[in-house]
């Protein structure tokens, strides 16, 4: 059965094109609104984020983000013992999650995991195949940003992390301010990070 459509001039229509009593062209709903572009990436922007995942163009000040490399700073900790081998554990904890999404709750009873840290650079992040993003250490908490956090490990087995500039911050060991986004910071037994909505990974020696 065709649905019964009201023209401009209150007739009752059977023909969504025109008026089917009185010959006027019938209204067309609006167009849906083109999804927003990055105008430094063209990458298309997470509704209400305030920056870009992929370059971190600022869409509130419309400032272009900051080098997607940048030199960074080392803080000075103690370094862990020559040549150390490591392991990135990873633990949902549902403590963490203090705003949760009742569409995407927190996984219950997830299983501890476990990644060697034997590269130079780990990425910490989510995945992406449209956006080319393929993380050493892949996760699908949805607070976490494609490209999150760095895990850096130097030849004689110290390690150190970097935020890359992700939307919801990299804390460590609970503290309430996040990293400094691009800034190395030394990292050794039993350092813990939080990332994302319920992620904690903490850094322990491997073998």
């Amino acid at each position: 059965m065709t649905a019964s459509l009201d023209c401009p001039r209150g007739h009752t229509s059977t023909d969504p094109d025109f008026c089917s009593e009185c010959g006027t062209k019938m209204a067309t709903a609006s167009a849906v609104a083109a999804p927003e572009t990055c105008p430094q990436c063209g990458m298309q922007r997470t509704p209400g984020a305030r920056f870009c995942e992929t370059c971190r163009y600022d869409f509130r000040s419309g400032t272009p983000g900051p080098p997607p490399d940048p030199d960074p700073v080392v803080t000075p900790a103690p370094a862990p013992p020559t040549n150390r081998l490591w392991e990135a554990v990873i633990t949902v904890d549902a403590s963490l999650d203090t705003d949760p999404d009742p569409e995407i709750p927190c996984p219950v009873d997830d299983p501890e995991r476990s990644f060697p840290l034997d590269l130079t650079e780990s990425l910490v992040g989510r995945r992406s195949q449209s956006r080319g993003v393929f993380p050493a250490i892949a996760l699908s908490d949805p607070g976490i940003s494609h490209r999150h956090l760095m895990i850096y490990r130097d030849a004689s087995g110290s390690l150190a992390v970097a935020d890359l500039g992700s939307t919801n911050g990299t804390y460590l060991n609970g503290a309430s301010d996040p990293l400094q986004a691009g800034v190395k910071t030394a990292v050794g037994p039993s350092d813990r990070v939080e990332i994302g909505r319920w992620t904690r990974i903490t850094f322990r020696p491997r073998g």
